[in-house]
C-alpha cells in the first residue's frame, strides 16, 4: 500500500539553511513546510498537522527554544519529535531550556545525508 509522506515543518531564518534542508528532504520523499522564524512557525501550525519539526535555536523574533515550548502547549504537537539545529556549545547552553522530549540536536554543518539518516531514524 502506499505509505503517507510525512510531514515536516523546517523553522530556519537562513533561507540558505531552508532550501537545503526542504529539497533534501523532499527528495527523500517527505513533505516539508518552512518558516522563517518562531513566530511564522506558530502561523504555519495553525489547522495542520506534522510529524516533524526541524528548529534553528538564534533566530529573530522568536527563536527555537521559545518556539518549541509554546508548540508544545498545544495539545496535539506535545509528543511530536523535533530536531534543534545548533552548534555543540549552542547545544549545551540551551541542553536544560529544552527539556520537552522528544528532542534531538543535529548540529550546524550536517551533510545531507546525515540529515535524511537522523529524520528517518526518528520517524521509523
Amino acid at each position: 500500500g502506499s505509505v503517507m509522506a510525512n510531514r515536516i515543518l523546517v523553522v530556519d531564518d537562513s533561507a540558505t539553511y531552508r532550501s537545503i534542508i526542504a529539497v533534501t528532504l523532499q527528495q527523500a520523499g517527505n513533505d516539508v513546510a518552512v518558516a522563517c522564524d518562531g513566530l511564522e512557525g506558530l502561523e504555519v501550525l495553525q489547522g495542520a498537522s506534522f510529524d516533524l519539526f526541524i528548529v534553528d535555536i538564534n533566530m529573530p523574533r522568536m527563536g527555537g527554544v521559545e518556539f518549541v515550548c509554546k508548540m508544545r502547549e498545544q495539545a496535539h504537537f506535545s509528543d511530536v519529535p523535533v530536531i534543534i539545529l545548533a552548534a555543540q556549545d549552542e547545544a549545551e547552553e540551551h541542553a536544560e531550556l529544552v527539556s520537552v522530549k522528544p528532542l534531538y540536536w543535529l548540529e550546524k554543518g550536517f551533510s545531507p545525508a546525515e540529515l535524511v539518516a537522523e529524520v528517518n531514524n526518528i520517524l521509523s
